[in-house]
């Protein structure tokens, strides 16, 4: 099966593919002069070169946080999800469970799945936010209407864990964040930082 990088396939047989790149330094020289020159898309998918271990391309942490940080910076939803695991997980950057909060958070104004489920995980456990249940339970319902798959088995989790008031009121929650705006106004909180760009 071929490796799917910063939307080009690699190591895809040319007959299944015929305009896919088989060479992710080919992608590279690519994408790096629009990079350079500031395209948010250009700046998320190198990012993605260096964070996947690509053919041609070995993996650097460190670069693949500079191009996500440089394309989050400038809204790009899919860098800022992918900036927040890096400060969560301490790939290329200290981890930092507050920095992975205010990059997620960012993404998730915008309705990213994945950020939207990583968030309600750390609102669930207290990890770089105050712990709330109901916000939580909230944001992982939104992630599960737009597409994030592991969002089903969190709620299902958390169901089993709370009563039919707390159920109801996460719910009513959700609808409220789901309005235009809501989200955004809710998750952006006076006083985010933005981290230093390197360790």
């Amino acid at each position: 099966m071929p490796l799917i990088v910063a939307g080009l396939a690699i190591g895809a047989p040319a007959a299944a593919n015929s305009t896919a790149t088989t060479d992710a330094a080919t992608a590279l020289a690519s994408l790096r002069p629009r990079a350079e020159r500031g395209d948010a898309e250009a700046q998320y998918r190198l990012g993605r070169l260096y964070y996947y271990d690509a053919p041609g391309v070995p993996r650097d942490y460190r670069l693949a946080f500079r191009w996500f940080r440089l394309a989050a910076l400038q809204g790009h939803a899919g860098a800022q999800y992918k900036l927040g695991g890096m400060y969560f997980s301490g790939r290329g950057v200290a981890a930092d469970d507050r920095q992975a909060v205010v990059w997620w958070s960012k993404a998730a104004a915008q309705f990213q799945p994945e950020s939207l489920n990583n968030l309600g995980a750390l609102f669930a456990n207290g990890r770089g936010v105050a712990r709330d249940p109901l916000m939580a339970y909230a944001l992982q319902t939104l992630a599960h209407a737009h597409g994030e798959e592991n969002a089903a088995a969190n709620l299902r989790a958390k169901r089993a864990r709370m009563d039919a008031a707390a159920i109801a009121a996460a719910e009513a929650l959700a609808a409220e964040l789901s309005r235009p705006g809501v989200l955004a106004r809710r998750l952006t909180a006076p006083g985010d930082e933005l981290a230093p760009a390197t360790k």
